[in-house]
C-alpha cells in the first residue's frame, strides 16, 4: 500500500475533529476525506478502514509519548503521560471507545496495543506471566476506561500511582 505522509497527517487530523463529534461507528470513510478535502482514493492508498485510521493515530501518539520517555524507564510517568493525552483530548477518547466490544472496537485495538508493549519487555515468558500480562492489561485499561466515562475528574497522577501499585508482584521486576 503506497502511503502520503501529507496526505495522512490530514486524514489523521480530519478523522481526530470528527471523532470528538461523533463515536467511531457514525463515522464515514466519506466524512474523514471530505473533512480532509481529499479523495477516498486518497484514503484507501493510506488506510484499510477507519478503524486502520483509528489504530494508525493512536499508535502514533503513544509511540511518541513511549519514545520521550525511553531513557525514563519509569512506567508511573509513562502512564501519566498517555492519561493526559486522553483528557486533553476527552471527547475524542471517549468516542473511540464508545463501541467497546467487536472486531473493530477501538477498546480491543487499544488493550492488544497494550498488551503487546508490556510483552515486547519480557524475555521468554512463562503461562503465569502471560496470564498476569493479560489480566493487569484488562484491570488497568478498564480503570482508566471508566476513569474517562466519568469525566477524568482525578488527577492523572493519581491514576497512573492506582495503576502502579496494583501491579502484580510477578510483573513489578519488569516494569518498576
Amino acid at each position: 500500500m503506497k502511503t502520503d505522509t501529507l496526505a495522512k497527517k490530514r486524514l489523521v487530523l480530519a478523522f481526530k475533529e470528527l471523532a470528538k463529534e461523533k463515536p467511531l461507528s457514525k463515522i464515514s470513510v466519506s466524512d474523514i476525506a471530505g473533512k480532509s478535502q481529499l479523495s477516498r482514493q486518497t484514503f484507501y492508498a493510506n488506510f484499510i478502514d477507519k478503524y486502520d485510521l483509528a489504530c494508525y493515530m493512536y499508535s502514533q501518539e503513544i509511540t511518541d509519548i513511549v519514545n520521550t520517555h525511553n531513557h525514563d524507564k519509569n512506567f508511573q510517568h509513562l502512564t501519566t503521560s498517555v492519561m493526559k493525552l486522553m483528557k486533553k483530548d476527552l471527547l475524542l477518547y471517549k468516542n473511540l471507545m464508545k463501541d467497546i466490544e467487536g472486531q473493530n472496537s477501538f477498546f480491543s485495538y487499544w488493550l492488544s496495543f497494550n498488551e503487546s508493549y508490556m510483552k515486547q519487555h519480557v524475555g521468554k515468558m512463562s503461562p503465569l506471566l502471560e496470564m498476569a500480562i493479560t489480566m493487569y492489561c484488562y484491570g488497568s485499561m478498564m480503570g482508566i476506561y471508566c476513569w474517562l466515562f466519568h469525566g477524568a475528574k482525578e488527577s492523572e497522577e493519581m491514576v497512573a500511582e492506582l495503576i502502579t501499585q496494583n501491579m502484580p508482584e510477578v510483573l513489578k521486576a519488569y516494569y518498576l
